[in-house]
Order: structure tokens, then C-alpha cells, then sequence
């Protein structure tokens, strides 16, 4: 209470996520990740083709590693784009899950001595775990290149309800490239 009248909500960002949504659940999400101010930093479409400069290509290279670095995700179809990612994740059931008497509870990425902390940190491999650890590497690498990048903060997503959805998803990223005008700010606004 003290903090919100100090700081008047100043600082505080709406969420995207749906609420009371546990995103660590199985399940399929379309991913949209944006560069700051919407910035062509991956490089540029020509001819209806991604052409990937280097940050480009390590963002490519961390998207791809997703799926091996955690057991319960798998990359599915995914595209860089100049200024923004697209991608399918699937959460699959493999949580590292802990049981607490008959409760089972997925483990959290804090579990310290502060239980507001550890109420409020989100499960271990949920889909914000995976997202932020994404956007870190990438941001990493930039920098050692010397690359001075920032990342829009947050990121969109969609639970993908069912397979013709699903499917449709895929066809949007695939032609994601031919439907690109160097004026676009379509960011994945994909009604179904």
C-alpha cells in the first residue's frame, strides 16, 4: 500500500496475460516478441524473404534453442522478422512438478525465505520463464557484438484453442515474409 502511494502506479504495466491463466498448463501459445519501438533490428525482408543480418541470426539461433535447453517445450513453426518474432510454443506435461501433501503445486523460480516472493514468481518453465530467458540471451550476445539493443517490454500471446487454429497460426507465420511492406506494423494482430 505504501509503495503504491509513493509511486502512484507510475511504474506499473497492464498485463497482456489472461488473467488467472496458468501458463505453465499444457498447451499451445502464439508468441509475438517485439523489438523497441518497433525498430528493424534482424535484418529486412527482400522479395518476400526474411534475409537475417547477425542479430538476426542469434535470435534464430536462442528461438531454436528453446526446445533443448527445457524438456517441456517444443519450438514449433517460427519466423524472425526485422523488427519482431513469431513463434509456436507447445507446453507439454513434463513439469518438474513438487508435491505439498495432496496438493501439487509446479515449483517456482523463488522459493526463498520471502513468501510474497515466492507467492508471486512465476512457475519454474512457464511460458514467461521461457519468453524472459529468450529475450535475455539474445540480449547478451547483441551486446558482446556490441550491438545496442532493446527489446519492446512484454510480449504478446495467444493460447491456441485447436488444431484448425493452430494450423491457420502456421500459415500466418510461414507468409509472414510476402506479407511484409517495410511500412507494416502488423505485430501478429491475428483475429481467428
Amino acid at each position: 500500500m505504501e509503495t503504491e502511494q509513493k509511486f502512484k502506479e507510475k511504474y506499473r504495466t497492464t498485463s497482456h496475460r489472461l488473467k488467472n491463466y496458468d501458463y505453465s498448463l499444457a498447451g499451445a501459445y502464439f508468441i509475438t516478441i517485439c523489438c523497441r519501438d518497433k525498430e528493424h533490428m534482424f535484418g529486412e525482408v527482400v522479395e518476400g524473404k526474411m534475409i537475417l543480418n547477425d542479430l538476426g541470426k542469434i535470435a534464430h539461433n536462442e528461438w531454436s534453442k528453446t526446445g533443448e535447453i527445457r524438456t517441456n517445450i517444443i519450438v514449433d513453426e517460427f519466423i524472425i522478422m526485422p523488427n519482431h518474432v513469431h513463434g509456436i510454443l507447445i507446453v507439454n506435461d513434463d513439469l518438474d512438478h513438487e508435491c505439498m501433501g495432496r496438493d501439487v503445486l509446479p515449483k517456482r523460480l523463488y522459493n526463498g525465505d520471502h513468501k510474497k516472493m515466492s507467492d508471486i514468481s512465476p512457475p519454474k518453465n512457464s511460458l514467461s520463464t521461457v519468453i524472459r530467458f529468450f529475450k535475455r540471451q539474445t540480449t547478451i550476445h547483441a551486446r558482446k557484438t556490441c550491438i545496442d539493443f532493446l527489446w519492446q517490454p512484454n510480449y504478446y500471446d495467444r493460447i491456441i484453442r485447436n488444431e484448425k487454429e493452430l494450423n491457420r497460426i502456421r500459415e500466418y507465420i510461414i507468409q509472414n515474409p510476402e506479407q511484409w511492406t517495410e511500412d507494416s506494423n502488423d505485430m501478429g494482430n491475428l483475429y481467428i
